[in-house]
């Protein structure tokens, strides 16, 4: 097992040009595995969150370069940057399309895949469960050999009110307009085009797509796990299990773990790395 790591904040940009932020986490000594992990936040999160880079750590000590990047939805709001124009934009969770989450996990996929990886492994943590899975339904990268959900959500945290409130804002051209406040934080808002985003995703993703969920479309193996003290759990694990068409569905509950694994990070990077193992 290697025993020191090297952490470097690093920069790309978005395939329409938005730039971007992250960290890599490389490990320092010791046998370095053939494959890079690439994990992508969940809602409100951003790339150097203390779950993340705690998870991080614990994996480049186990041989694997890990790479934790933004997507344009990191925080709650955000000024994004255009690349080319040098102009600033909406970006954060209240103004990101969903359907526009490939286009920022493609960069940082590209940036892993610059050192010495023969491949790498998605993890998305939350709302970024969605986001790795759509990236690889869509594109059936080859570079990609697992995929792994960490606590994903599949119901949302909205009450129906809410998306139809959202879907006709939408229809009378007012996607940008902010709804009233969620979860009963006065700071919590998004906007009507962002919780249209979401829902349609969500149930494209897991359940209602036309074509079959987006999930069936993977054909890598698939880990996913919560915490018995998450936003999900055995329900849940069926459902997806039932949904996948993977080569191989792994699940797994962490025994007393969150939704952010507080003081089980290391049994998370543990899970990882030995599913992870078990791809090469």
């Amino acid at each position: 097992m290697a025993t020191r790591s090297s952490e470097e904040l690093v920069y790309t940009a978005s395939e329409d040009g938005i730039a971007l932020t992250g960290i890599a986490i490389r490990p320092g000594d010791g046998p370095i595995r053939p494959v890079a992990i690439v994990w992508m936040h969940g809602n409100t999160g951003s790339f150097c969150d203390y779950p993340y880079v705690t998870i991080g750590r614990a994996l480049a000590r186990r041989g694997y370069c890990f790479v934790s990047g933004n997507s344009r939805g990191h925080d709650i709001g955000a000024t994004l940057w255009q690349v080319a124009t040098d102009r600033p934009i909406a970006g954060g969770s209240a103004w990101e399309r969903l359907e526009e989450s490939p286009r920022d996990l493609a960069a940082w996929v590209d940036l892993a895949m610059e050192g010495d990886a023969r491949g790498v492994v998605l993890v998305g943590h939350s709302l970024g469960a969605l986001k790795v899975i759509r990236y690889q339904a869509e594109r059936q990268d080859p570079r990609v050999v697992g995929v792994a959900l960490a606590s994903p959500d599949l119901h949302g945290h909205w009450p129906a009110e809410i998306v139809e409130q959202a879907r006709r804002l939408v229809a009378e051209g007012r996607a940008t307009e902010l709804l009233p406040p969620l979860m009963g934080a006065h700071w919590y808002r998004l906007s009507a085009g962002n919780v249209v985003s979401r829902a349609t995703v969500q149930a494209q993703t897991y359940t209602a797509n036309p074509a079959g969920p987006s999930i069936a479309r993977l054909r890598l193996p698939l880990l996913v796990f919560y915490g018995d003290r998450d936003v999900g759990g055995e329900v849940e694990l069926a459902t997806i299990r039932a949904a996948a068409h993977a080569a191989r569905v792994t699940t797994h509950l962490i025994t007393g773990a969150d939704h952010v694994y507080t003081d089980r990070e290391e049994e998370a990077a543990a899970l990882i790395a030995g599913w992870a193992e078990s791809l090469l």
